[in-house]
């Protein structure tokens, strides 16, 4: 039941998405930064301790190099 945590959840679904776009760049101009988050979380048995989060934010490049 772990994997299906909501925390667990959200990390794995950043972790394939990003996989993806730097394996298969997209062709319209997206713009893309990525960081890395350090949070406290609570584990499956209760304890806190730091988690490190990937966010990656895209956007279309493309609106602006069109005019």
């Amino acid at each position: 039941m772990d994997q299906f945590h909501p925390f667990l959840v959200r990390m794995r679904i950043a972790a394939l998405q990003s996989e993806i776009l730097s394996k298969n760049p997209p062709a319209g101009g997206f713009v893309r930064s990525r960081r890395s988050k350090v949070m406290v979380v609570k584990d499956p048995s209760g304890e806190w301790k730091l988690g490190k989060t990937r966010v990656v934010r895209a956007r279309s490049g493309s609106a602006s190099s069109a005019s």
